[in-house]
């Protein structure tokens, strides 16, 4: 009898050993399967951040309804209408920018830009370099539309606009009258917005590209 019962308890010792270990076993294989899962969101998150940065970083706009890509040839914009009133010849240094732009006119617009000579030599006048900056404000009274298809509008654009098109930015400068939020590929490649917090100073909000590359 005394044998019998020992037996009884060996057995049951045993399948409480192998039931232990098979819940060991189910909660290690739980764990792994869910941190990968987390690991795959993460990834999956930071992909769609990075896609949004390469939107806007492809540097394709349009103004007045014309496709550029920045920087651009003067003599693509002049090809559609747009001039600047400067008569006399400005050297631009190899790889350098003018400090001191004309404004590019058509019609009633005022397009404020920057020339960029991206060569290895000099270049003797503007008109043989590239446009390199676009500012934009409410007085441009130019469409302009951003990479992706958004339509900047200085009266309604919004940081949550931005970062919902574009991801998060690289630099947000909050002050008490308005916001400079700040997408940078490198020192001179970069978006700059500036946004108006009060409704009568929305009006003062503005728009400034820069690609020298």
């Amino acid at each position: 009898m005394k044998r019998l019962v020992s037996l009884l308890l060996a057995a049951l010792m045993a399948a409480l050993v192998l039931s232990s270990c098979a819940v060991k076993k189910n909660s290690a294989g739980n764990s792994t399967s869910s941190g990968a899962a987390d690991t795959d969101t993460a990834e999956s998150a930071e992909n769609k951040e990075q896609s949004k940065r390469d939107l806007l970083f492809t540097w394709q706009i349009k103004i007045d309804g014309v496709d550029y890509t920045l920087p651009f040839d003067y003599s693509e914009i002049h090809a559609n209408g747009y001039s600047f009133d400067e008569t006399r010849d400005i050297e631009l240094g190899s790889r350098t920018y003018a400090l001191f732009s004309p404004q590019l006119h058509k019609d009633d617009i005022n397009l404020n830009v920057q020339f960029w000579n991206p060569k290895s030599e000099k270049v003797a006048s503007l008109a043989d370099s590239k446009i390199g900056n676009i500012k934009v404000n409410v007085h441009t009274a130019v469409d302009v539309i951003l990479p992706g298809g958004l339509k900047y509008d200085v009266l309604t654009l919004t940081l949550d606009t931005l970062r919902e098109k574009y991801g998060e930015p690289d630099n947000i400068n909050d002050s008490d009258d308005f916001t400079i939020i700040t997408y940078s590929q490198s020192t001179y490649s970069t978006y700059k917005f500036t946004i108006y917090k009060s409704e009568e100073k929305k009006d003062y909000g503005s728009l400034d590209i820069t690609n020298f590359v």
